[in-house]
């Protein structure tokens, strides 16, 4: 799951580094995989991320679930279009991976 953080690193993170307490990595695949799942309220993604707590721990070693508030804090601030173009691009190389083996 390297792979998908190193994807989303490449996205700018524009916070004030003394404010940050979570990675915008972390953050930006904690709502990929809420989308993923079809949830597109910031109240379902946040519920996702705490209920998938176990989950999110183990495959991406996310040890810290954001709340409500900063998810929206982080979306407002992104390019969506950027934050898109990366999940699309993880989507096809997972895909071809898989068609692959």
């Amino acid at each position: 799951m390297d792979y998908i953080k190193e994807k989303f690193a490449i996205i700018e993170d524009n916070r004030h580094s003394s404010y940050v307490e979570h990675s915008l990595t972390d953050i930006l695949i904690i709502i990929m995989c809420a989308v993923l799942c079809g949830l597109d309220e910031l109240a379902d993604i946040t519920t996702y991320a705490q209920s998938n707590a176990k989950f999110l721990k183990k495959k991406f070693n996310i040890t810290k679930i954001p709340s409500k508030a900063t998810f929206s804090r982080i979306l407002n601030m992104m390019d969506a279009d950027k934050v898109a173009s990366v999940i699309i691009e993880i989507m096809h190389d997972v895909t071809w991976a898989m068609l692959l083996l």
